[in-house]
Order: C-alpha cells, then structure tokens, then sequence
C-alpha cells in the first residue's frame, strides 16, 4: 500500500528528495545558518564520537555566535574609525580601537589553533609502525587493537608488505599501518617491503619507532631514527618486560622514549595519551574547533 501511495505521488508530479534536500531547504528559509548546515553533513560522516561532537557543536550555533560576537567587535571598531575620519569637523571622539582588535586577534587565533587538529578528527590519521624485524610491530598493532589482526612470529621478516587496520585514538579516527621490518637484505619482496615501509613512515601523521629493549642497539637502528621526522616520531622502547640489553643514556638517542610490553600490557595507556598529544596538541581542551577548510581560510583571511 505504501508503495503504490508513492508512485501514485511521483505519478502525480511529485520526486524523490535528494541528498541533503532537506537541511538545504531548511538553510535557504532562514531557519538554520550555513555553519549549521554545514554541520549536520558533519554529523552523517563523523567516523568518531569526537568528530560527532564537534559537529553537534556547530548545530547548536556556538560557532555560529561567537563568530558573530567577534565581527561584532570588528564593525564597532570601524565604525569608531570611520566617524572620525568621515566627520572630523564634528568633534567626534576618537577611542582607541587596538584593544578590542587584539582581543578580536587573539581569539581567531585560539580558534585557528585548533584547525589542524579538526581536521584530523574529520578525515583521520593515519599511523605508522616501524622497526627492525621483530621489534614487536605486528605485537603492538595487536595490543592496540584489542584483537589479533596481524601475524606474530619470531622469524624474522614474517611482514613482507604492510597492514592497515582501523582504531580509534583520542577521539581520532586512526588508520594504523604496520609495516615490513626494516633491515638490509638481499631478497627483492622483502626489500620492496622495507622502501615501501619507509614511505609509509614520511606519509604518516605519526611514526611510532620501535626499538627492541631486549636487545642491542645496532647501526640499523640509529640510521631509521635519522630517516624519520622528530616532529612525528614517538621512540618507543619494546619488550619492556625482557630484561633490557641497553639503556636510553647508554644508547645515546636524546630524550628517553616509552618502554611499552605488547604481551604484558606495559605502557600502552602512555603511549595512547602520547599519541593524542601529538596529534591534537594543545587543541585537545579547546571548547570549540574549526573542522572545515573554509572556517580555517576564511579567519585566516582576516587581516
């Protein structure tokens, strides 16, 4: 009966609604702001609860209100300048305007402060792990996961290719990649494995390095470090449950890295936290976040 209601509709003239007609409609009465409309998009295509909250965010017209508070401040301000330039013969008062700009300033900046981390919330991240032959990759990918995704075996080279799987970090949607062991070889697949690993580890949003507690440091090692970006790398120290072969004063690697123990469980909630650190910074507190491109380059736009 429902179905022959609706053709007899679509007889009659009527169509189907389409993607986002509603929202659309909703936007071009009046009844919700652009910011709001753009947010209900957010909503449908959040990928964590920390995407989905940003986005309710701007429903409720908190963006939408402090973004009209600040232009507020902005054409009060011109308005003060443009009456003592247009009409200097009246004796108009001339206010100083720098405070109220430089509030203005200071809170489009907090707001850009939190763009790049927005912008990871809504599209996600994507997680590299990299390390010499069992260093305990595939071990930690696992223990992140909560389940077992990846092979783990002690000969070494047992991950030829990589392999991603999804998680959720800190709020943000994470691909995490483990990646083929790096090493020097002679075996074409696996050395394809290694340059492929490489590559994955200048692609990603973070790198997370193992080195194997258990055992020496070797020139290997040392060599992958400087391969890698500082700003993205987290050292982790694996196998924090064997007896260590080195210590991080001994080895000479800077600043101690996070001893983790994927079979122990040793580690993994700093490590987390560490994660999120890098990814989000100080926009992690933040009330409100830019998640749109066109927020970001339109506050930026303001000189």
């Amino acid at each position: 009966m429902l179905r022959r209601t609706l053709n007899a509709c679509l007889a009659a003239g009527a169509r189907p609604a389409g993607p986002g007609e509603f929202t659309l409609r909703a936007y071009l009465a009046g009844k919700m702001d652009l910011i709001q409309a753009e947010s209900v998009l957010g909503i449908v295509q959040a990928r964590s609860e920390r995407a989905r909250r940003s986005a309710a965010e701007g429903l409720t017209r908190r963006l939408s209100d402090e973004l009209n508070r600040l232009q507020d401040r902005l054409l009060a301000a011109y308005g003060d300048l443009t009456a003592v330039l247009d009409y200097p013969e009246e004796g108009v008062e001339l206010r100083d305007v720098r405070p109220a700009l430089a509030e203005v300033r200071e809170r489009i900046d907090a707001l850009l402060a939190t763009a790049d981390a927005g912008a990871l919330v809504r599209r996600g991240a994507r997680l590299a792990i990299v390390g010499r032959p069992n260093a305990g990759k595939s071990s930690l990918l696992n223990a992140l996961l909560g389940y077992e995704r990846s092979i783990v075996s002690d000969v070494p080279g047992t991950t030829r290719d990589y392999l991603e799987a999804p998680l959720e970090l800190g709020g943000v949607p994470i691909t995490a990649v483990d990646t083929a062991g790096v090493r020097s070889t002679g075996d074409a697949v696996e050395a394809s494995g290694v340059r492929r690993a490489l590559d994955l580890a200048e692609q990603a949003d973070v790198v997370l390095c193992l080195l194997d507690r258990s055992r020496a440091i070797e020139a290997s090692d040392r060599e992958l470090l400087e391969r890698l970006a500082p700003e993205r790398t987290l050292v982790l120290a694996s196998k924090a449950d064997l007896a260590p072969a080195w210590s991080w004063r001994e080895a000479d690697l800077g600043a101690a890295g996070i001893e983790i123990s994927a079979a122990a469980g040793v580690g993994l909630d700093a490590l987390r936290d560490a994660v999120r650190e890098r990814l989000l910074g100080d926009a992690a507190g933040a009330e409100l976040w830019i998640t749109h491109e066109r927020h970001a380059r339109a506050l930026e736009s303001v000189d």
